[in-house]
């Protein structure tokens, strides 16, 4: 079952919910551009947004591997994003949490799970919306 929908808003409105603020709030605002469909080189500087444990940054790395969703169902692509903040790796709450490139705001994919090296596991975003 899928838990997400798409949404038309009014052009007024469109931008305000693509917007974060990577510098805090009273900085200037950045907004999310498009659906990247790989990372544009090994160690890509990324935020993640998370409504657990805020704004935190670290990489993505640039190759993809392969882990298993339930059982009888096929292989799932995901990436892995290495946070590199004193919290560490992912915690309770970070799942669904979106990745953006720090250069190019573009968004990655977002947060599936976590193995026990703290590394996030990462389903690329555009193959969702393909979904």
């Amino acid at each position: 079952y899928l838990d997400w929908s798409l949404v038309k808003l009014p052009l007024e409105y469109a931008l305000r919910p693509n917007a974060f603020f990577p510098n805090g709030e009273g900085y200037p605002s950045r907004y999310l551009t498009t659906c990247a469909n790989a990372p544009r080189c090994h160690g890509v500087p990324v935020y993640m947004i998370s409504g657990a444990s805020a704004l935190r940054s670290g990489l993505l790395l640039g190759r993809y591997l392969y882990i298993s969703a339930k059982a009888g169902q096929g292989l799932c692509k995901v990436w892995i994003v290495l946070l590199d903040d004193p919290i560490g790796g992912v915690i309770d709450g970070d799942c669904g949490s979106i990745i953006i490139d720090q250069q190019t705001s573009e968004v990655y994919d977002h947060v599936v799970g976590a193995n026990p090296l703290d590394q996030a596991y990462i389903v690329p975003l555009i193959a969702t919306v393909e979904q």
